[in-house]
Parts: C-alpha cells; structure tokens; sequence
C-alpha cells in the first residue's frame, strides 16, 4: 500500500474522530495494534500471578524469588537493546515476530518445570526475549509511519499505548479467572496463545519493509538530552513501582480495606488511563512534547502527595485520576520524545524506552523494601511524589541544554 504525504489537517471543520481514519489508513497499523492488543493481555494476565507462582509452586523463598525476577528482567533488558539495534541496522518485521515467538515459548516451558535453575533460565532468556515484543511494537510503528506527517506519525504511537492500558485495564481480571485457586498451567498456556495469536496479523502482512531513516547524526548534545530523558523515564516508573507496593498495604492495612478494592483502584487507574491517551492523540501538537511530560510529572506528585493525604481506601481510588493523567502523559509522551530525540535510532529509542521500565521496577523494589523497614509502607508515596519531581527537574535541564 504506498504511502501519501500528508498536510496536518487543521481547523473547525475537521471531524474530532479525523485521526482515527489518518491512523488506520498509515501501513501495518491495524495489525500492529492488534498484536498490542494481545501482548498487552498476555501480559497483565500473568505478570501479576509470577510471584505467587514462585511461592507457591515452584516453593521458592524470598532471595530466591528476588534472583528470579531480577534475572528476567535483565533477560528482558538486554533482548530489548539486541533487538532494538537489529531494527535500525535492518528494519523489517523478524526482530517483532522473534520476540512475540519466544514469548510464546517462554509462558508455554513455564508450564514445563517448577526447578529453580530451570525457571531461572527460562524467564532470563525466551520471557527476557518475549519481553522485547513491547518496545519492538513502537519502533516499527514508527518506522512504518516515518512518511506520513509528524501528528499521524505520533497519534500512531499514542494509540499503541492506548491499546495496552486497555488490555491491563482488564487482563489481570481475566487472570485471575483463569488461575483460580492455583490453576498457572492454564494462565501460562493462555498467555502463551496470545502470544502466538499476535504473531499472525503482522506474518500475514504483506508491506514492503521501511528504509532506514536518513538524517543528520544525532549529535553529543542530543546524547546528553536523550539520557537526561531516560534517566527521568526511569524515576518515573521507579515512583510508579513504588507507588504499587504501597497502594495494597495501604488500603488494606491502614484503611481496613478489600483485596476488591485493590483490585479496583489498579483497574481504574488503568481504565482511565485511555480517555486520557485518546485526548493526547486528537490534539498532539499541545499536548505532546517537554510540554506533556510535564504535566505528566506534576499530575503524578499531585497523586503521591493526596494519597500520602489520603484519609479512607475510598479517597485512594478517587486520587487514580491525576494517577492516570500522570501515567497517560508521561508513558504515551516518553516513546515519541525519545524517539524523536534519537531518530537515527528509532529501535534503539524504543528500547531505551522499555528499559527505563525495567529498570525503574528493579530500582522500586529495593527502594521500597529499604524504605518500608527503615519506615513504614504508607510512607512511601512521599519519596514517589519527591521521585515524580526529580524527573521533571531532569527534563527540564535537558530542555535547557
């Protein structure tokens, strides 16, 4: 299907849903979001079930379970900046469909074996590689919509994420469905199919591959921005992970609350999240940028700050709002900012992407164990509001740079 350039379209008699129709229309765009789709449920289903499975199947203690987790997350790392740079070298679909593939293996041998060493290996190699899927889904949404205008290009990207809000929105209800009292052999087996089912809208494709993107060297400057960036990427998501270990105790320790109402807060936050990715994606020109990022991080320390205020489980659910604004602007934002920082490397962009929320839930969980016994759980949004700030003041100086 060729590609047209396309003007910005602009002004009062400009359809609001005008975008939906300019996204759909950019090359492998349907089926990318189709596999974010199904990535976004093989994920949320299982993630949240891994630990229990380490303790209560696999019999693992805590440093064993903290070896095991911090293992897969450096597989995933790693596979994500080796895929990356195999898109910029060489951008066509096989990084994606390698990835999605041995994610697809990955959940299947987590049904194989409750052997440590054996888990251990498994979740550093095909899950770390089937983790990469993530960030290789927005390195070739770019690639693929680098000839259509800037705003299509980065709507694009907005909708992705959207995408996989969505399914989080949903996926750990539906996990917890599946898994019953300790059913994993059936949750892993069911990820495992939505990993393979995303391979089939994008093997079924027929475009021709983008050329790589021809410009100017990046630059030291942008270098020292681009990290700038990253770091403040990876406060973010450390203030987010932190955040999540004390939202649970919070509600049922402090407050008195339900398990239900855990579970009710997480999906809010993540339900609202989309609205708020879908006015990102009508109006990219004001809202994305240094601009978006932002209003990112002050909607997310107005969070920290009212729930470290909070005074009922009640008033935490109401404080997911600026928790979604904050987590709609900076996740849906960071991808574009990055790669538009870096546009010789848009794969490699991507990857920095996912690796900042790698890194930053490895940083929380031992900021948050240290914080937590020096302290108390509650505490703990104080130093994600001060996180949260940090960031900002990060991007901020890169901006200056």
């Amino acid at each position: 299907m060729p590609t047209v350039m396309r003007a910005a379209v602009s002004g009062p008699s400009e359809s609001r849903l005008q975008f939906f129709r300019e996204v759909a229309d950019v090359p492998l765009f349907v089926p990318l979001f189709v596999a974010s789709v199904l990535v976004g449920f093989r994920d949320s289903m299982s993630l949240p079930y891994n630990t229990l499975f380490a303790v209560e199947r696999a019999h693992m203690g805590p440093l064993e379970v903290g070896v095991f987790l911090t293992l897969r997350a450096a597989g995933a790392i790693v596979a994500s900046l080796l895929f990356g740079a195999w898109f910029d070298r060489k951008p066509s679909l096989w990084p994606l469909l390698v990835a999605l593939g041995s994610g697809a293996a990955g959940y299947g041998l987590m049904t194989a074996t409750t052997d440590f060493a054996g888990l251990c290996l498994i979740g550093t190699v095909p899950m770390g590689m089937g983790a990469a899927a993530f960030p290789l889904l927005f390195a070739a949404a770019k690639g693929w919509a680098a000839k259509t205008d800037l705003a299509t290009a980065t709507r694009s990207t907005t909708l992705l994420r959207a995408s996989f809000s969505l399914a989080w929105g949903v996926g750990p209800a539906i996990g917890a469905v599946v898994v019953r009292e300790d059913n994993y052999a059936a949750l892993f087996w069911v990820s495992a199919a939505f990993s393979a089912l995303a391979l089939l809208p994008l093997a079924m494709s027929r475009i021709a591959a983008p050329s790589p993107v021809r410009v100017a060297s990046d630059g030291a400057r942008l270098g020292v921005v681009a990290t700038l960036a990253a770091v403040s990427l990876t406060l973010f998501s450390m203030a987010i992970g932190m955040g999540s270990v004390a939202l649970p105790v919070a509600v049922t320790v402090d407050f008195g609350g339900s398990k239900f109402d855990v579970g009710l807060a997480m999906s809010v936050c993540a339900l609202l999240e989309v609205p708020v990715m879908l006015v990102i994606a009508a109006a990219p020109r004001f809202s994305h940028g240094f601009r978006g990022m932002a209003i990112g991080f002050v909607a997310l320390a107005v969070y920290f700050v009212a729930a470290g205020l909070a005074p009922s489980s009640e008033a935490l659910i109401w404080s997911q709002l600026p928790r979604a604004i904050g987590i709609g602007f900076v996740s849906c934002i960071g991808i574009s900012y990055l790669q538009d920082l870096l546009p010789n490397r848009v794969g490699a962009a991507s990857a920095h992407y996912g690796n900042t929320g790698q890194i930053g839930s490895l940083l929380a969980g031992l900021a948050a164990g240290a914080w937590a016994e020096a302290f108390d759980y509650r505490s703990l949004f104080w130093p994600c509001a001060a996180a949260s700030l940090v960031g900002l003041a990060c991007l901020a100086v890169g901006r200056r740079r």
